[in-house]
């Protein structure tokens, strides 16, 4: 439910951030080359975008449905995600967190629905690369670096993490986060 939820929210959200960009840009005319517009698309493999173009690639704002059901809705440049955005698989498992050049890089949280195991950390090149897998039953599984000597995440790793949530160290509810983090 809680999920469910936050999707709305985030779809909202993002299409509310760039509602500013897409309300600016004139809708797409009827030819085929679209420039700094907001238009629709069905592709030749039977995907379909509806949201910003420039230079006729997908750019700003939008959403990408695939064929298969994947679903992308967020940022773009150049034809590629690329910035913020969200991605629902088929199976249910989805992706909350930033993209670049069409792959999952930077932060991002990955939830495998099917066993509500959740990876939260950093990615390159669309692979996880720093950062914590939780499962259900609370047991969690270290991705890269940020374990101290006994194989531990370190007490920095959720520092950062926390200053990254916006919280400001020294204060009580940063001490919180830290401590509800490395539970």
């Amino acid at each position: 439910m809680c999920t469910s939820v936050f999707k709305v929210i985030l779809i909202a959200c993002l299409f509310i951030l760039g509602s500013t960009n897409a309300a600016a840009l004139p809708k797409c005319s009827d030819l085929p080359y679209k420039d700094n517009c907001i238009g629709s698309q069905t592709n030749p493999d039977g995907s379909f975008y509806q949201g910003g173009f420039k230079a006729n690639k997908y750019s700003g704002k939008g959403e990408l449905t695939l064929l298969n059901g994947a679903k992308y809705v967020g940022d773009f440049e150049n034809g590629l995600q690329n910035g913020r955005g969200y991605l629902t698989l088929p199976s249910g498992n989805t992706y909350d967190g930033e993209w670049r050049n069409g792959f999952r890089e930077g932060y991002g949280i990955f939830i495998y629905k099917n066993t509500g195991a959740r990876y939260e950390g950093t990615w390159l090149n669309g692979n996880q690369k720093d950062g914590v897998l939780k499962n259900p039953d609370n047991s969690s599984q270290i991705f890269g670096k940020g374990l101290n000597e006994n194989g531990n995440q370190s007490i920095d790793f959720y520092k950062n993490k926390c200053r990254d949530l916006g919280f400001k160290p020294e204060t009580e509810s940063f001490a919180k986060c830290v401590l509800q983090l490395s539970k």
